[in-house]
């Protein structure tokens, strides 16, 4: 069995595109704490992000379908937009 690895998110992209590759291809959307160096002396900030966790095959093929959908959900608003 192959290792389970993350995928980073990029910001934007629709929770309903997340959860479609999640259970395409047998992923969990996880929540992790990201370390951000302050601007200053004060404490670490420590926003959270969402990756998709699961085997690398399977990320690879939710990445692909993601971008996918995303180019799609542009095409369509683009459509609109020449109305």
């Amino acid at each position: 069995m192959s290792e389970e690895v993350y995928m980073r998110i990029p910001a934007g992209v629709p929770y309903s595109i997340l959860v479609e590759a999640a259970e395409k291809f047998d992923l969990k959307i996880v929540e992790l704490e990201v370390n951000v160096p302050p601007p200053t002396e004060d404490v670490y900030w420590r926003p959270r992000t969402l990756v998709l966790k699961g085997r690398r095959e399977n990320l690879e093929k939710a990445r692909v379908y993601i971008v996918k959908k995303l180019e799609e959900r542009a095409r369509e608003l683009e459509g609109r937009s020449h109305r």
